[in-house]
């Protein structure tokens, strides 16, 4: 009996990986993730179907993003591309959310820029994060300010999402405030947390 058992372990294979989700499908997956009544969801799917499907996103990459449970998962599919791919999806997408007229649209980027602060807090050096913080306003001017104005004329509407958004992402939070008390004397930290409340 144990030659057989030996015999049929041997010859044991496991099964093939399951076929990856298409570009379709993918770029599906994540409009299905964004809030129904958000403008921008349509827009977004297509441009993920078509830089997906011209820019050959690999099997890992559409598993990880097929794979995501929320837009705050954190997963950190998007470094699994090339930086060339990530420079074409970022690209078709910079012209799209510009403009934040809708409160899922504004807590769509409030919840963006919370996940993305609280990605950069860990870092030791206050001054490391002050660059990183920089960079991020720059590349995401646009719909922060955008996010800001919607902000002023929708005093209340704005106020309920901002405390929705401390409950459901207080992961994000505590690094952020962290590093506020941590890097409070660094000049350079104060200088890039100051761009995010700048009127120009």
């Amino acid at each position: 009996m144990r030659w057989w058992l030996l015999a049929l372990a041997a010859c044991h294979t496991d099964p093939p990986p399951a076929p990856p989700p298409s570009c379709g499908q993918v770029a599906e997956h994540v409009r299905a993730l964004m809030p129904p009544d958000d403008a921008n969801a349509r827009p977004i799917h297509d441009v993920f179907v078509k830089r997906c499907t011209a820019d050959h996103w690999g099997a890992d990459v559409l598993r990880c993003i097929g794979e995501e449970p929320s837009l705050t998962a954190r997963r950190h599919c998007r470094e699994q591309l090339t930086p060339l791919q990530r420079d074409a999806l970022d690209a078709d997408l910079a012209p799209i959310a510009q403009r934040v007229a809708t409160p899922a649209g504004y807590r769509t980027v409030m919840t963006e820029v919370v996940v993305a602060l609280g990605d950069m807090m860990g870092d030791p050096s206050c001054d490391k994060i002050a660059g990183e913080l920089r960079a991020y306003y720059g590349r995401n001017k646009a719909r922060i300010k955008s996010a800001r104005a919607w902000e002023k004329t929708h005093a209340a509407d704005a106020q309920n999402i901002k405390h929705q958004l401390l409950g459901d992402l207080s992961a994000s939070f505590e690094p952020l405030m962290n590093a506020v008390e941590r890097c409070v004397t660094s000049e350079a930290f104060n200088a890039a947390m100051q761009d995010f409340d700048s009127e120009e």
